[in-house]
């Protein structure tokens, strides 16, 4: 492809899986419908050059922290839909469900509530760190990866959707905002080949709604802020519907926009 726009558009989830999300997971698989329709529709589109688009999620836990461990982490690896909390999501062989589909929904929905990982006597100390986990699903993209595969370069688009009611864990974290960019630019080869995604809490100071409690999360909106296609959602809103609406306006937009593939 020797013009603007992309021919693919590879989503990743990166879901809080603490207990207190649940109300927001729920509210997720309650909305993904439309957000998958809107896809769809856009792939179907005979004016822009989408032939596509593949989705996978991963979790927020790391699992070796300061703190003790989080054995529920994934350490940014791709969920395989296999654990002790759900039956084995059918996803063919792969990590990630290819769409447009007629099972692209009903496979999310067996993905995304509790992406964690199949150990006995798990624990999650909800130490969310989400930057660490971009970094190692960078890192496990490579040749050999796990995630190899995923990101289909640079005729794609890379969309980053994080879901969490807390920030990043500045007492376990390896890493800041400015180093996950550079990361993420480094990957993608270009600052506008990806979309950052974030619903979270406020800037400053908590919020209530009727997902519950939600804790500031300044890291996130520096990071989210920092990338030039970023977009940050508010979880108080106690809807996803809102955000899930713009975070699609914004991944048209970029993937209209991508620059041609480089070299």
């Amino acid at each position: 492809m020797g013009s603007e726009g992309c021919s693919f558009i590879d989503v990743l989830f990166i879901v809080d899986i603490s207990a207190s999300m649940s109300e927001e997971k729920a509210n997720l698989d309650t909305n993904f419908p439309s957000f998958v329709a809107v896809l769809d529709d856009y792939i179907a589109a005979p004016d822009n050059a989408a032939l596509g688009y593949r989705l996978g999620v991963t979790n927020s836990s790391i699992v070796d922290n300061l703190e003790g461990q989080s054995t529920m982490g994934l350490d940014g690896a791709l969920f395989d839909g296999n654990n002790l909390f759900r039956p084995d999501c059918d996803l063919g062989g792969k990590l990630w469900i290819d769409g447009p589909g007629p099972t692209v929904t009903s496979t999310f929905s067996c993905l995304a509530p509790n992406p964690k990982s199949g150990c006995n006597n798990c624990t999650d100390l909800g130490k969310e760190r989400p930057l660490d986990a971009i970094e190692m699903f960078i890192e496990k993209s490579a040749a050999g990866g796990v995630n190899e595969g995923f990101y289909r370069g640079d005729e794609s688009l890379f969309v980053i959707v994080i879901l969490t009611d807390e920030d990043d864990d500045a007492n376990n974290t390896t890493t800041n905002p400015a180093q996950t960019k550079a990361a993420l630019d480094g990957f993608t080869q270009g600052e506008e080949r990806y979309v950052v995604v974030t619903i979270a809490g406020p800037q400053n100071g908590g919020c209530d709604s009727n997902f519950g409690s939600a804790a500031a999360a300044p890291t996130l909106h520096e990071f989210t802020g920092g990338v030039a296609n970023g977009l940050m959602g508010d979880i108080c809103e106690g809807d996803l519907a809102g955000s899930l609406a713009q975070a699609l306006e914004l991944i048209q937009e970029s993937c209209d926009t991508l620059p041609p593939p480089v070299g």
